[in-house]
């Protein structure tokens, strides 16, 4: 495998900041929004790590970051939050699940828990 294949040698890694077990990826993660009872059809976002960097930069009154209230075993872990989506008609956000992103530069990761 040649150097520029590898996911390493991407200029989007950003493994300074990142914690071992977490990854960037093409992962992709369905949600399911019910935030709009009225509306008869339901509304599935797909959501991946690259799509959400480019939310959170493109769309800020709709997607931010929530700060990560749990005690953190990492001073890494003070710049990480969960990115979130803004529910319609209301000032309140809901995290996007399976996500974490980075407050300063929106780089985003995707876990499993």
């Amino acid at each position: 495998m040649s150097s520029s294949s590898s996911p390493i040698a991407s200029s989007n890694y950003h493994s300074a900041s990142a914690p071992a077990d977490f990854s960037q990826s093409s992962i992709s993660i369905m949600a399911y929004d019910s935030s709009n009872a009225t509306n008869s059809s339901s509304h599935i976002q797909q959501y991946t790590t690259a799509r959400i960097k480019f939310l959170l930069k493109q769309q800020p009154l709709t997607y931010t970051i929530l700060k990560n209230e749990k005690t953190k075993s990492s001073i890494c872990w003070e710049v990480f939050g969960f990115p979130a989506k803004k529910l319609e008609n209301t000032k309140e956000y809901k995290k996007i699940d399976g996500f974490t992103s980075c407050e300063k530069c929106y780089e985003t990761f995707s876990y499993t828990s």
